[in-house]
């Protein structure tokens, strides 16, 4: 039903492949595939080692960026390449895509928490979110630990929504378990890989910009490409309002 996804490169992947890591630890009955992107790898020589020991006790899958890449980047008509500023942040989603054999994909970045909080009744309320609201285009969880960290007694999913809805001049909405928001992480998005795949990915970077604040060395990066979906049809981000279900454990906000 679900594949869980990670992106994996030089400077991470020790972490990810171990027999404790959250990536290998994550069970549910709600997850059928899991699949490791390998992306700007160089000690491959080294990763296979650590992989061949790993597959046959955790039944994961391996897809290398490298080798799906003109695939990808002609299937979404992306005007990009190994030179392009941001490249490698914005290329190995787009080949995810192409791999996932699941309806829905529940990609999570290596440098969220280890003990990062996600559960059946997330997943399961998501799926819902996202096959009975037209109006929704991913799903994610709160940044914080709790769901917390205040501001003007908002919480970081009425924060976003607030933040986002006031740039762009809108009436703020939401619904009973979830936050509504134009803006998108590529860190920790659930999404159905139909409807992702339809996505028109090339609008105009100025209309993105409107509320996008990610790294300038991003560039046209997936997750500012997502925004500009997002303004331009009237989608939404959708943030669990459930408390305790979180990305990372720091006050961004104070």
């Amino acid at each position: 039903m679900i594949t869980l996804s990670t992106i994996v490169y030089e400077g991470n992947f020790d972490k990810v492949l171990s027999d404790g890591s959250w990536f290998m630890k994550f069970k549910s009955p709600l997850i059928s595939d899991k699949l490791l992107v390998v992306n700007n790898l160089i000690s491959k020589e080294r990763f296979l080692e650590k992989i061949n020991d790993l597959i046959p006790k955790h039944h994961f899958k391996v897809i290398y960026v490298d080798e799906l890449k003109d695939i990808a980047i002609k299937k979404y008509s992306l005007n990009i390449d190994e030179k392009t500023l941001g490249y490698y942040y914005t290329i190995p989603y787009f080949c995810l895509f192409e791999s996932v054999k699941t309806k829905y994909v529940l990609n999570i970045a290596s440098d969220c928490m280890d003990d990062i909080k996600i559960d059946d009744v997330f997943l399961s309320t998501a799926i819902y979110e996202l096959e009975t609201n037209e109006s929704c285009s991913t799903a994610m969880v709160a940044w914080t630990k709790n769901n917390c960290v205040m501001i003007n007694n908002k919480k970081i999913g009425d924060i976003e929504n607030f933040e986002t809805f006031r740039r762009l001049g809108v009436k703020e909405t939401n619904s009973e378990n979830f936050n509504y928001s134009f803006g998108f992480t590529d860190q920790f998005f659930m999404g159905n890989i139909y409807k992702l795949k339809k996505i028109d990915y090339n609008i105009p970077e100025e209309i993105s910009e409107k509320i996008y604040n990610g790294p300038p060395y991003g560039g046209n990066s997936f997750e500012k490409r997502m925004v500009g979906h997002q303004i331009k049809n009237n989608l939404f981000n959708c943030i669990y309002k459930g408390d305790n279900y979180y990305i990372h454990d720091n006050n961004y906000h104070k």
